[in-house]
């Protein structure tokens, strides 16, 4: 059984962007625009919610699953990753989606501006 640490690293090594957990699929990664399955390991629901447990804990977010049915919020890897989560639930069963923050500025010749 992969923990959220172990599907974290693998997408990072794997350069994606996106992490997407849900019920019934295998955990997925978006590189370069594309979605890769990580491996074929199916998640339950029981699963997300023991990876997603210690997120329950941060300002706000068990009160907007409730009242919502999602949450967005940020947290951080390793203290080298950021992330941004939407976390909600997709047929009554939890998902998230995570997308990777850059940690650092880019400057503004690498993003074309004049």
């Amino acid at each position: 059984m992969k923990t959220l640490a172990d599907i974290i690293t693998t997408s990072i090594n794997a350069g994606s962007s996106d992490i997407h957990l849900s019920t019934k699929r295998p955990a997925s990664c978006r590189v370069h625009g594309q979605l890769y399955t990580l491996d074929n390991e199916i998640l339950t629901n029981e699963d997300l919610q023991r990876m997603f447990q210690p997120f329950f804990a941060l300002p706000n977010v068990s009160e907007k699953m409730e009242q919502f049915g999602e949450a967005d919020f940020a947290f951080s890897f390793d203290a080298k990753s950021r992330f941004r989560v939407n976390m909600f639930k997709q047929k009554g069963e939890l998902a998230c989606v995570m997308r990777l923050l850059p940690t650092t500025m880019p400057n503004p010749e690498d993003l074309g501006l004049p």
